[in-house]
């Protein structure tokens, strides 16, 4: 088994500058399950929650944490996810360069909203201005916004925070274990590898990591997995694999499974960008009592990326072009995860 080997730059420096507090008069929340807490900080306890569209009044600010009142309760919460006056900020005639064919540019700061248009590979855009993790740009449908992760941004924010962290990627089965088998008997062991080494690819580009449990047609067990992923530094675990139901060969879609609670927030991440990038079926996310995820100690998801048993779907499941659909879709994912997770 060969292992990749982490290449990062010595020291990464990173200088805050805090501008004095900018007070709205409400925030309106822009992600789900967002934690609030007693204090400005991650160390202190969380007493509530609060969801996307929310809006509440603004008591104080802290660098950057906002107090908002909760009916009466008082809480703290990460500006990252909120929208006020703060976090826009005009660009001045900055412009950035796409980083992958058919990107999405959407008609709001968030996957939520609808796809104005794609750009590719190359493409310069001009910024309008920033919002959280988004740049609104100028394009020839219009102004539109993209993900900033998805430019070559030196400056990017969520590059930044993801710039240490390693994630090992599980390619099920392999060796003797063909795992399931396609309407044309291609074996699931074979198209796991390969999405696996395409995302390896990928998240190399977003400075992220990966290492593979296996990277050839090399059987492993379920309990040596478990001891490679724990016996790694690494900060997060995705398994991948593809689904089959012979008795019902019109079954599709993808599912994420978690077992840990805690990876709830993990696995729905993952799963919303896969759709998105897919734009397959969405099986949602689902509790599965697996073994690599039972005994992993670390955030562990477990992906059935679609299914092999239906013969209008093989196809396309087999293509160049859909595997790196599902691979963006689970890069992106994960590198939001990864990014926002620090403040949870």
């Amino acid at each position: 088994m060969r292992y990749f080997k982490r290449v990062f730059p010595a020291f990464l420096v990173f200088i805050f500058l805090h501008a004095p507090a900018t007070f709205a008069n409400h925030i309106i929340v822009t992600g789900e399950d967002v934690n609030v807490r007693n204090g400005p900080g991650t160390s202190y306890n969380v007493i509530g929650k609060v969801n996307k569209q929310e809006s509440y009044a603004v008591l104080d600010e802290n660098e950057d944490w906002i107090q908002i009142d909760m009916n009466g309760v008082s809480g703290w919460i990460y500006v990252q996810y909120v929208s006020t006056s703060r976090n826009q900020r005009q660009s001045k005639n900055e412009k950035v360069t796409i980083k992958y064919d058919q990107t999405h540019i959407r008609s709001g700061p968030s996957s939520e909203y609808d796809i104005l248009t794609f750009v590719n590979r190359g493409t310069l855009l001009k910024v309008i201005e920033e919002e959280n993790d988004w740049y609104k740009v100028k394009t020839k449908a219009g102004n539109g916004y993209i993900l900033k992760s998805l430019v070559d941004d030196k400056n990017d924010s969520m590059n930044l925070q993801v710039q240490d962290k390693v994630v090992v990627i599980d390619a099920g089965h392999g060796g003797r274990d063909n795992g399931a088998l396609s309407v044309h008997h291609h074996s699931e062991k074979n198209l796991t590898l390969s999405t696996a080494l395409k995302l390896a690819d990928e998240l190399r580009l977003l400075g992220i990591e990966p290492i593979l449990t296996r990277d050839d047609d090399e059987y492993i067990s379920l309990a040596s997995r478990a001891t490679f992923i724990n016996n790694e530094n690494a900060d997060a675990f995705i398994s991948l694999h593809y689904n089959s139901a012979p008795d019902h060969p019109e079954a599709e879609g993808i599912v994420t499974y978690y077992y840990d609670s805690n990876n709830t927030n993990f696995a729905k991440t993952v799963q919303q960008h896969l759709i998105h990038e897919s734009k397959a079926t969405d099986r949602d996310i689902s509790y599965g009592n697996y073994q690599v995820l039972r005994q992993s100690v670390k955030p562990a998801i477990l992906i059935e990326l679609g299914f092999l048993s239906n013969k209008q779907q093989e196809p396309i499941l087999l293509t160049n072009i859909y595997q790196r659909q599902l691979v963006r879709g689970i890069a992106s994912g994960l590198l939001y995860y990864l990014a926002h997770d620090v403040w949870q």
